[in-house]
């Protein structure tokens, strides 16, 4: 009985730790897929909503910005803003590298400001400005942050020049930038393969 539950809480313990990440553990491009907070001109702000229900606003739809592809966007007019989440991972800065991609599907003289957080969008930090028609590159290290990203504010600053605003494609983190951020349920594997061996370790100590 005592050489099953060693074996169990051994084998617990190894699955688990198989699943949390090291700190240099980093998985490919990581496209940003959940919708946080948005702006428009009715004037007024939407933290946290249900896409699935409810009036879009002016924003028709979110699909066409979570989907990683640079032929499809949203639009955004002068100071209207989207926030965009990262699930599953965040965005860290990586030495001698670009850390971030805003893709923007429009005209060259179209431009939005960028800001980045590491609380969910509680608080921002400015990380520069997108250009339009291109797919801008940022690196973290260019401003000193060095705090992980998981959430990406687009303030579009179109003038108005004869078209609709920042045609928002994707927001991405980069390759070598992007670090996985495991489950819930790993750390509660992790957890208890270690109850198990405590419980083991408990046992033995009685029966010397």
């Amino acid at each position: 009985m005592q050489l099953r539950s060693n074996f169990m809480a051994i084998t617990l313990c190894a699955a688990a730790i198989a699943l949390l990440p090291t700190t240099a553990q980093a998985t490919s491009i990581f496209t940003a897929t959940t919708v946080i907070d948005y702006y428009d001109t009715y004037g007024s702000t939407h933290p946290w909503k249900d896409l699935t229900t409810g009036p879009l606003m002016s924003l028709d739809s979110f699909s066409e910005v979570l989907d990683g592809n640079a032929n499809t966007y949203i639009t955004l007019s002068q100071d209207w803003y989207i926030t965009l989440g990262f699930v599953g991972g965040v965005v860290i800065d990586a030495p001698g590298q670009n850390d971030l991609f805003i893709s923007e599907y429009g005209l060259d003289y179209e431009a939005a400001n960028v800001y980045i957080s590491s609380d969910w969008g509680q608080t921002f930090t400015l990380l520069g400005q997108a250009d339009g028609d291109t797919r801008s590159a940022f690196d973290f290290a260019s401003i000193g942050y060095t705090d992980a990203v998981n959430a990406v504010k687009i303030v579009s600053a179109y003038s108005g020049r004869n078209h609709w605003g920042f045609d928002l494609a994707y927001v991405q983190g980069l390759e070598g930038s992007v670090q996985a951020v495991p489950e819930p349920e790993s750390y509660a594997l992790f957890l208890a393969g270690l109850g198990l061996m405590s419980l083991v370790v408990r046992r033995r100590r009685k029966n010397i």
